[in-house]
């Protein structure tokens, strides 16, 4: 047990030993495994401190903690907060090991996944490369790191629209993963996750509705019912089921991923706001305005507190409340916010956003009794 461990040190060697710090990191990295992401922050925090005072600015294990510090910060949502952490153990893991450390390379990792969250994606890209780069030359091809360095590259380059390229750095990556972990494990799954969402990008909704369920059974069995990645094969499974028109079964995983992102990362994180946004359009979809319209509102509300305004994920919660007003008949309120998230949406990962939502503002014009403005948004469409 390492509470106990952390006691025991704590006499044996006193509270700012370097014992107490490897201790306190490695509590740290249990509770993030089990999801208690605000728990882990106050250890590593301590061991942070710890390790300055013993070794200074300029050390691999202050650099192993200012990572953890900006991952732990990013995962409770403060995106544009972790940035500083990440670049700044990025620099230092530079400084002291050269070019090619392993270190290095796992740290401008995660540097362009944050940036990567924010939209920074020409930069996210690169360094992404950069670090696919140094994994090749530290391993041989047939190697977890390079398949997870290729999966990243997948990742960017569908989010900047290459659903080609994305798709084959990501069969690259399954088949290294098949080679070595087989077929039902959590690294195997993560890359038919990433299949799945490209090919339903691509617009081949059978198929990612098929892998997808293949991911969430193997997720299930290897994780848990109550871990993030289930949620996440849960909320994307229920959104393409919402699109698909299979409402009961669609409700069903969308609430599973809710329950378990609030469980995992509290009420009011961003990944807990994405499933009240993709709940609040089944909600629509199925007549259900009034309980739309209050998650839609609350999922904007906490975006809002780490999000800027113009940000297209704010502008996605905005559309869904929009639209839920509209058929509520508040069609001033309602008009604003689908205009306001005219823009914003155009930069959302999520194939056919800007035309649901012109759809939406169409409709609002119809059900307004204006039927010249609804005919000026379909031509501008």
């Amino acid at each position: 047990n390492l509470r106990e461990a952390l006691r025991t040190r704590r006499e044996l060697f006193g509270d700012a030993s370097a014992e107490v710090a490897d201790t306190l990191s490695d509590l740290a990295d249990v509770l993030t495994r089990q999801g208690k992401i605000t728990d882990a922050e106050a250890p590593i925090r301590e061991s942070l401190a710890i390790r300055r005072a013993l070794y200074g600015e300029k050390h691999a294990d202050v650099a192993e903690s200012i990572e953890a510090l900006g991952l732990n910060i990013f995962d409770q949502g403060e995106f544009e907060r972790a940035v500083p952490e990440l670049r700044a153990s990025v620099a230092m893991y530079h400084d002291l090991h050269g070019e090619r450390p392993p270190q290095l390379a796992a740290a401008i990792g995660n540097l362009a996944l944050v940036l990567a969250e924010m939209g920074e994606l020409e930069e996210a890209e690169t360094l992404y490369r950069e670090a696919l780069a140094m994994q090749r030359q530290l391993h041989h091809e047939a190697h977890p790191e390079v398949a997870s360095a290729l999966n990243n590259v997948g990742l960017v380059r569908a989010q900047r629209g290459d659903f080609l390229g994305a798709e084959t750095a990501y069969q690259d990556s399954l088949e290294i993963s098949r080679e070595l972990l087989g077929d039902a494990h959590p690294k195997t799954a993560n890359t038919m996750f990433n299949i799945a969402l490209v090919r339903y990008d691509r617009g081949d909704s059978v198929g990612a509705i098929k892998m997808m369920r293949e991911t969430l059974r193997i997720r299930r069995e290897t994780l848990g019912g109550e871990h993030p990645d289930v949620a996440s094969s849960a909320l994307n499974l229920g959104l393409w089921l919402t699109e698909a028109g299979d409402y009961a079964e669609a409700e069903s995983l969308l609430d599973e991923g809710i329950e378990v992102r609030e469980a995992v990362f509290g009420n009011d994180h961003p990944r807990v706001a994405v499933g009240r946004i993709a709940k609040a359009n089944l909600l629509i979809s199925t007549e259900r305005y009034e309980e739309a319209l209050s998650l839609a509102q609350s999922a904007r509300a906490s975006l809002l507190d780490t999000l800027p305004e113009d940000h297209w994920l704010v502008a996605y919660a905005s559309s869904a409340e929009g639209a839920a007003l509209a058929e509520l008949g508040s069609f001033p309120e309602a008009e604003s916010l689908l205009l306001a998230s005219l823009e914003p949406l155009k930069l959302a990962p999520i194939p056919g956003a800007v035309e649901q939502n012109r759809i939406r503002l169409a409709d609002l014009y119809v059900g307004w009794g204006k039927p010249g403005e609804a005919a000026r948004v379909r031509a501008a469409n």
